[in-house]
């Protein structure tokens, strides 16, 4: 039993939110909203990148794609997360 789950976008995250615990979820290059289509009770943490959801931009595959920034410092930018980000998702949820 928990209060909130947080972590990142992963098995245990999906039983969380298949279980309807209030969740902070930290994703990267996938769309949200393609991997949890009910967001009820999810608050997820993902940062701006002009090639957002890069990973899902391989039409009709279950594969996907690296980073477009791949080798350079905006390599994984969608990927950065403090603690305050976290915090405020959890007031958010509480």
């Amino acid at each position: 039993s928990c209060d909130v789950f947080i972590g990142v976008d992963s098995s245990p995250a999906h039983i969380a939110v298949a279980y309807g615990k209030p969740c902070v979820i930290m994703c990267g290059s996938v769309n949200s909203k393609l991997v949890y289509p009910d967001l009820t009770n999810v608050e997820i943490i993902q940062q701006p990148c002009d090639h957002a959801f890069c990973w899902h931009s391989k039409s009709g595959s279950s594969e996907g794609v690296p980073c477009f920034y791949n080798g350079t410092e905006k390599a994984f930018q969608c990927c950065q997360y403090d603690s305050d980000m976290i915090i405020n998702a959890i007031d958010k949820l509480t």
